[in-house]
């Protein structure tokens, strides 16, 4: 299994991240992306590849929607981390938009634009974030949709934490996209909004879409220390944890479970050249 959204570069693991990527590697997780969500956590993700060379560990490098206002994405120091740790940043993010938490619409359009350019720039695929307020759930990807039509060049990527219909699903996986898929898919089914789902709800709608996303475009993410999955529901998530999504995804699909690890991990290394 390859998981390929975890933050083991945040403060939640500070003190025993090896232990955490230890357990990893022994329940059968065989690459981790780590993800940033500011400069300081995007370097540090960067640090935990450096220290662990030739384990399949890499770094994703961005500035999260929901910290936009509270410091600059200066390009050149992300350009530079790229470059110092060449090899190793597999990914731009994850960027995109946040109105669950604010409403700087404008800067963070702007942000977002520039983490495009610079995926552009070095070839890197960008991982999405988005989330919606209570009244328009489905803002965000709509506004990421209209800023692709605008662009001169096709990014490629992963929409991250995918909790939307079927009709969002297609039109990302028109655009190339793949659909990252974590713990929301194993909640327990009681028929909530989609808000309700981003918030930690189940949803039947959200599992009828899954049935129909192909598997070739799929990959598996814990989004850890957030999100985990219903079977250990209330602690901190793990990659280890990753067994868990696929496990459900293979319910989902009526598939077996071998065949879900073998496919999601192969997309994984297409997207991210693992």
């Amino acid at each position: 299994m390859i998981e390929t959204h975890a933050h083991l570069n945040f403060e939640d693991f500070k003190d025993d991240y090896t232990d955490v990527l230890q357990r990893s590697f022994d329940n059968g997780i065989k690459a981790i992306i780590n993800v940033g969500s500011n400069f300081k956590t995007s370097q540090r993700a960067c640090e935990i590849a450096r220290n662990y060379i030739g384990k399949n560990v890499y770094a994703a490098i961005g500035l999260h929607p929901i910290h936009v206002l509270d410091e600059d994405f200066n390009e050149e120091k992300y350009k530079a981390l790229i470059k110092e740790y060449e090899g190793l940043v597999r990914a731009i993010g994850e960027t995109g938009f946040d109105f669950f938490h604010q409403e700087a619409e404008e800067k963070q359009k702007e942000v977002f634009k520039k983490h495009l350019n610079l995926a552009q720039e070095f070839s890197l695929p960008v991982i999405l974030h988005s989330r919606g307020g209570e009244k328009e759930p489905l803002k965000p990807y709509l506004k990421i949709l209209e800023i692709f039509e605008s662009l001169s060049f096709k990014p490629k990527g992963v929409l991250h934490c995918f909790s939307a219909g079927e009709e969002i699903a297609e039109k990302f996986l028109a655009k190339g996209f793949y659909i990252g898929l974590g713990g929301i898919i194993t909640f327990s089914t009681r028929g909530e909004s989609l808000p309700a789902l981003r918030r930690g709800a189940g949803g039947g709608k959200n599992r009828k879409t899954i049935e129909k996303i192909p598997l070739e475009r799929i990959v598996l993410e814990t989004d850890s220390p957030y999100l985990a999955p219903e079977e250990v529901r209330g602690t901190r998530n793990e990659p280890k944890n990753l067994f868990y999504i696929a496990k459900k995804l293979a319910e989902i699909k009526r598939e077996p479970l071998s065949k879900i690890v073998k496919i999601t991990e192969e997309n994984a290394k297409k997207l991210f050249k693992i």
